[in-house]
């Protein structure tokens, strides 16, 4: 039987995450401000210097906050993502150019399989926190839509071999 000392480096706690910006090649684009952090696992963060608090088993979890009117550019995985509105209510789109979509409440949520194009948008008038669960303990890196890769090229900035953001 596990005792509390056992499990306490598997706790963690809210009040104590770092929140990174620019966790995503995506976060250099005007609309895509966000904050993130990764609590299970490392997740699919491009940034070199962002850890992660709880060792991933079979799936990857992390917070972002979002300001009205943000969200992250299109892009897919290799494993399903799930979102969760914590607070605020958001858009969730997919396909080729995410013309499909539904707005989710608080604690609402959506699965995406693997290869379905999908971005999220907060359409509160409050900074939103969104819950991301990605499936597999390595969730691989984002694949994104060639419009962000030329979107972010232009404000200067790409994705090394190893897929961590760097400046141009």
């Amino acid at each position: 039987m596990a005792t509390p000392s056992d499990l306490s480096h598997r706790i963690a706690r809210f009040k104590d995450l770092e929140f990174a910006e620019n966790s995503f090649l995506d976060g250099v684009i005007p609309g895509h401000e966000r904050a993130h952090a990764s609590v299970i696992g490392a997740g699919v963060v491009e940034r070199a210097d962002q850890g992660h608090l709880i060792e991933a088993s079979d799936f990857t979890l992390g917070y972002t906050r979002v300001p009205p009117g943000n969200g992250n550019g299109l892009h897919d995985h290799q494993t399903v993502e799930v979102f969760i509105p914590l607070t605020s209510r958001f858009k969730i789109a997919w396909g080729e150019s995410g013309e499909h979509f539904v707005v989710l409440e608080p604690l609402d949520l959506i699965s995406i399989p693997p290869g379905i194009h999908r971005h999220y948008t907060n359409v509160g008038n409050i900074e939103g926190l969104l819950l991301s669960v990605l499936g597999g303990s390595d969730s691989g890196k984002v694949s994104w839509a060639r419009k962000v890769l030329q979107d972010a090229r232009a404000k200067g900035y790409a994705l090394n071999e190893k897929g961590e953001v760097v400046a141009l």
